[in-house]
């Protein structure tokens, strides 16, 4: 009988952006407001890490299954 099971997938993204500021306080504050605005996002970015976690239907992690073969 099939199960409904919830998937999470956690990615870290990496990208690289250039603007202009006084210091790097102003820099980081400036890039903080972006982000959040939309502007600098990472799109589709250079996946650096991803992980794949399944829920059961009590939102209980599953361990990752074995992997068969080489």
């Amino acid at each position: 009988m099939s199960q409904s099971y919830r998937i999470i997938i956690e990615e870290t993204v990496v990208g690289e952006f250039e603007l202009s500021a006084s210091s790097p306080v102003e820099a980081f504050e400036k890039a903080k407001e972006k982000y959040k605005a939309g502007i600098m996002v990472n799109e589709p970015g250079e996946c650096q890490k991803m992980q794949i976690y399944v829920l059961d239907a009590k939102g209980d992690r599953q361990p990752e299954p074995k992997h068969k073969g080489g």
